[in-house]
């Protein structure tokens, strides 16, 4: 569903103070304007339920024609919680994300907030956007899915959710994997870029010098594009990104050129080769004789994911790893 785009989100505190008026001005399009220097904001939906709380009260400060405009005292975070604005104002029309700024309508705010809508989306000067996609590649449905206040989003494609979100989160998910490695060092491979967490975190690491990573679908590069926890992915010069199919990229890569690689495959119905005998042939290749893979597989407990386990520790045997072995808190193996 359109309406305008974007690319962050609102994070409105609790029970927020209207500390101010302002004055009123011309009337302006129901959508939000970026702020100068800016391409858009990103909404979550859960944070549009928010403002729209701020709605009673500024309707009635109009009524009485105390102000055409309040001012409303935050913090707000924006961005889906990576900033913060100190305040924000409103009208009868909808609310501003500054003194200039267009408003985004208190209509356009209960279109997302429908009963079941869940997502992100993308406020520009010209309307909004729900960050999600349509995939030529997979011929599957991608978006965006903001979890809670603060936290990293994840993806969801064809129905599937790319990272733990009923017992974790996707960034602390992401460093569960990593305390799971250890330290990391030198040349590290990440395959299945998704949003691109792990290349970050993989990154961030000082003993680490370069990131290759490797996702295979265009749309899903437009949805980093547009998630402000992705932004790192394209800012961090040790992160060196590579669209294409990890299952023909391999081959291509030299022999013992990591010394770490995380394997993170969707479900196996979405990609069974990815889970083959020849494709952790080829990882065995490129890691060094003394580094170290994970391998995400899923809930050791739960009744899908739980029967992948031997059959992938077989192969990976069969491979050439020698130590195979559940790193079961970060729902995945280790192999060397």
């Amino acid at each position: 569903e359109t309406g305008g785009r974007s690319l962050s989100a609102f994070c409105a505190v609790p029970s927020p103070s209207f500390v101010g008026c302002v004055p009123g001005r011309g009337v302006a399009r129901a959508v939000v304007v970026v702020r100068a220097g800016e391409d858009c904001l990103v909404l979550a939906h859960y944070k549009a339920s928010e403002l729209l709380k701020v709605r009673g009260r500024v309707n009635e400060l109009v009524t009485l024609k105390q102000a055409s405009r309040c001012r409303v005292g935050g913090p707000f975070s924006v961005d889906l919680g990576t900033r913060a604005l100190e305040s924000i104002s409103a009208d009868a029309r909808g609310v501003f994300l500054d003194d200039d700024a267009i408003p985004l309508s208190w209509k356009d705010l209960q279109k997302m907030t429908k009963k079941g809508k869940t997502g992100a989306y993308e406020c520009y000067e010209d309307g909004w956007e729900r960050i999600a996609e349509f995939s030529d590649k997979t011929q599957r449905a991608i978006s965006l899915l903001p979890i809670a206040k603060g936290v990293a989003p994840t993806v969801v494609i064809g129905g599937f959710g790319m990272h733990r979100i009923k017992s974790s989160d996707p960034w602390t998910d992401t460093q569960l994997k990593m305390k799971a490695l250890g330290t990391a060092s030198g040349n590290a491979l990440d395959i299945c870029t998704g949003l691109g967490y792990t290349a970050i975190a993989l990154a961030d690491q000082s003993t680490v010098d370069r990131v290759t990573t490797i996702e295979l679908d265009p749309s899903i590069v437009n949805i980093q594009l547009r998630n402000p926890w992705s932004r790192r992915l394209f800012q961090n010069p040790k992160i060196h990104r590579e669209v294409g199919d990890a299952v023909k990229v391999l081959p291509t890569l030299p022999d013992r050129s990591f010394s770490t690689i995380v394997h993170d495959p969707p479900a196996l119905a979405l990609c069974n080769e990815l889970y083959t005998l020849e494709f952790y042939q080829q990882l065995r290749r490129t890691l060094k004789p003394s580094g170290k893979l994970y391998h995400y597989v899923g809930d050791p407990a739960s009744k899908e994911s739980g029967r992948l386990y031997n059959g992938i520790m077989d192969r990976l045997q069969q491979a050439g790893f020698q130590q195979v072995k559940k790193a079961d808190g970060a729902f995945g193996i280790i192999a060397r």
